[in-house]
């Protein structure tokens, strides 16, 4: 039988403004202790070590991507899924198969990062035990986000973002220990082995919040016979590890392109403009956390009607709280460019323009998700692909005649081909209205 706490209307709009709100929190929280890391570690290590640090981070998250092969959102949908059908054999199958399967895949990807490392001597100056390290914070970055995939599929969307937090917290805390220490015995074997220890820890805490998670469902998780189906997991999460690749891609396109067509300046001045521009998705990014798995769990459940409520409020009220601030940035973004200096008033035109593409982005709901969730990945991908090289080809054009006011112009353009794409698609493939204007007729018939 269906989730008890999720029988009635009242109880999903709980859920998503609970886990919506605390979401916000944990994104705003998360973002300013990984702000004082970076400042410690700018001051503890030399601009060399720092720079070696930020690579090594970046090459971890680039293995990352490999590493988990797309399983934690198939994860999420399948246990929510499951949970809509008080399915527990297949709970415990995709929870078993998928830890055991990225703890391998996880292990290879950091041995054959560390041989390559070491044979074609990348960096003479990284020790072995630097690598190791790197390799576990590899190994329990990719578990711990199965895990909070998992804790997600149980709707348990606070406890799932706490371990990341608290991976943060405890790296902020210890490095600011070395740094009132001993700042001069400080190197990057010692750093990365605090993060190691970071990662480690906030793993062992989102496992102790997934297992007391489980606990008033002790015996039928005991009684329940796992079945596996690793083809239909595995071919699910290709596209899922694409769209996360694809993503990334877009997301750093035009920042590289400008530092590299025209300056450095520029696209630090661009930099500041995406920020104001990204802080416009908070709301939806927020929302998008309990949606997921509330999606695939009312789809499961064949409760449609319900869905399409759900989805017309939470977009309704995200479009209605980011409007105000989106107005703020395209009439008077110079008083933001303000906080970061001056000079970066000369992103003005840019942040109007990316403030008005993630309007649009937000208008039209999480419609990424719902395809996901609901089991039309590849068409999420095809979409998300098309827009990135759209995104390509409209920065190489438009930023050596335009600038920065070029490259936030070939965001916003492959923003909006993404949002019509993935609508089309939501509409052509489920029959659900996830843009604002949903809310006209809902409101009509109440």
């Amino acid at each position: 039988m269906p989730y008890p706490h999720l029988s009635s209307e009242g109880s999903h709009r709980r859920l998503l403004l609970t886990g919506a709100t605390w979401s916000v929190i944990f994104q705003a929280t998360n973002t300013l202790l990984s702000f004082t890391a970076g400042l410690i570690l700018a001051r503890l290590l030399t601009i060399d070590g720092y720079g070696r640090y930020s690579l090594l981070i970046s090459a971890v998250s680039l293995l990352a991507i490999p590493a988990g092969m797309g399983l934690s959102g198939i994860v999420t949908r399948e246990v929510a899924a499951c949970l809509g059908r008080g399915d527990w054999s297949g709970i415990k199958g995709i929870l078993r198969y998928n830890y055991g399967l990225l703890a391998l895949t996880s292990l290879l990807a950091a041995s054959t990062a560390i041989a390559l490392s070491r044979l074609l001597n990348l960096d003479p100056n990284d020790s072995i035990w630097v690598l190791v390290a790197a390799a576990l914070v590899l190994l329990f970055s990719v578990l711990g986000d199965l895990t909070a995939a998992a804790q997600a599929g149980f709707l348990q969307i606070s406890r799932s973002q706490l371990p990341q937090i608290a991976r943060m917290g405890f790296f902020v805390f210890m490095l600011a220990g070395l740094w009132i220490t001993g700042a001069g015995t400080v190197n990057l074997p010692r750093v990365f082995g605090l993060q190691a220890l970071a990662t480690i820890a906030a793993f062992a805490l989102s496992g102790t919040l997934l297992i007391r998670g489980l606990s008033p469902h002790q015996i039928p998780w005991r009684e329940a016979r796992p079945y596996y189906q690793p083809r239909r997991w595995l071919l699910a999460g290709v596209p899922l590890m694409l769209l996360t690749g694809l993503s990334t891609i877009s997301h750093n396109a035009d920042i590289l392109m400008l530092g590299s067509m025209v300056s450095n300046e520029a696209a630090g001045i661009y930099q500041a403009a995406t920020r104001g521009g990204n802080f416009l998705a908070i709301f939806l990014s927020g929302a998008i956390v309990p949606l997921g798995p509330m999606v695939a769990h009312l789809h499961a459940a064949e409760e449609r009607k319900r869905l399409q409520r759900v989805l017309t409020r939470s977009t309704t009220a995200v479009f209605l709280i980011s409007l105000p601030l989106a107005l703020l940035f395209v009439l008077r973004g110079d008083w933001f460019l303000r906080l970061f200096g001056e000079a970066f008033v000369a992103g003005q035109t840019a942040l109007a323009i990316l403030s008005a593409g993630q309007l649009v982005n937000v208008a039209v709901g999480p419609v990424q998700i719902i395809l996901v969730m609901m089991g039309h990945e590849r068409v999420a991908t095809l979409g998300v692909g098309l827009s990135t090289a759209l995104n390509v080809a409209l920065n190489a054009v438009l930023i050596p005649n335009f600038g920065v006011a070029g490259a936030a112009t070939a965001t916003s353009l492959s923003i909006v081909l993404r949002s019509a794409i993935l609508v089309y698609a939501v509409r052509n493939k489920t029959g659900l209205h996830p843009t604002i204007l949903a809310s006209l007729p809902l409101r009509m018939k109440q």
